[in-house]
This record gives structure tokens, sequence and C-alpha cells, in this order.
């Protein structure tokens, strides 16, 4: 049974490995987009700067900016069109899907590596749920 166990959590490690960096390059993307919406209203001299400046992660994604010059080089109407453009995350989850549906999750035997995982997969629906909700805002 402990074979079984690795052989599963080899498979977890390899669906959560690229999705972590798939999530980083897409909070990058979406920090990126708040230094080019900063750009953007300052331009047009909007009163909602304020706004911006007090969304989550608009202060880290700030002391990022350095890392986004090449996108505040681009012309206006290229800066406004990365910034509509929607950077979607998609979570692969087969290993652990498929333990739950044939009730192998039972197999790890570590309870805290088990709560681990449960939390870590309902992290990244909840993540795929708000953007999904922000997709259908826009």
């Amino acid at each position: 049974m402990q074979k079984e166990e690795t052989g599963y959590l080899k498979r977890i490690i390899g669906d959560l490995e690229p999705d972590l960096q798939t999530l980083e390059l897409v909070k990058d993307n979406y920090e990126s987009k708040l230094v080019l919406g900063e750009e953007v209203l300052e331009t047009l001299g909007s009163d909602h700067l304020e706004v911006l400046q007090e969304m989550n992660g608009f202060q880290r994604a700030l002391a990022q900016k350095a890392a986004y010059a090449d996108r505040l080089q681009e012309p206006f109407g290229r800066k406004l069109l990365l910034i509509l453009m929607i950077a979607r995350f998609s979570q692969t989850q087969n290993a652990y899907q498929e333990m739950l549906d044939t009730g192998k999750i039972a197999i790890i035997q570590d309870d805290s590596l088990k709560l681990a995982l449960q939390k870590q997969y309902k992290l990244l629906l909840t993540t795929i749920s708000f953007q999904e909700e922000i997709v259908m805002v826009i």
C-alpha cells in the first residue's frame, strides 16, 4: 500500500508543480495590469487613481514596477489592450481527483498531509471561482 501511496503522491506533485508555475505567471500578469492601470489613469488625469492604489496587491505590484518596464514603454493603446487581456488559470488535479473518485484518498496515511492537500485544492478552486467571477463581470 505504501508503494501505491507514493505513486499517487508523486503524481500529485507532478500536477501541483506546473500549477504553481502557472499561478506565478498569472500573478505577475495581474500585477503588471495594476501598474499599467496606474499609468493609464495618470495619463487620463483620472480622479479614480486612489481606488486602484487601494486594491489588494497594488503595493506589491508597485514594488515590482521595474520588472514591467518593457510594458510601460508600450504605446497607450497597447497598454489598454494589455490591461484588458485575461490570463486564466486552470487547475490540474488529475491524480487528486482520481484518488477522490476511487476512494484511494484513504491510502494517504499522514493525516496532516491529507488535510493539507484538501486545503490546497479547495484554495485552488476558490481562486478559479474568483477568476471566473472577474471574467464574467468583464
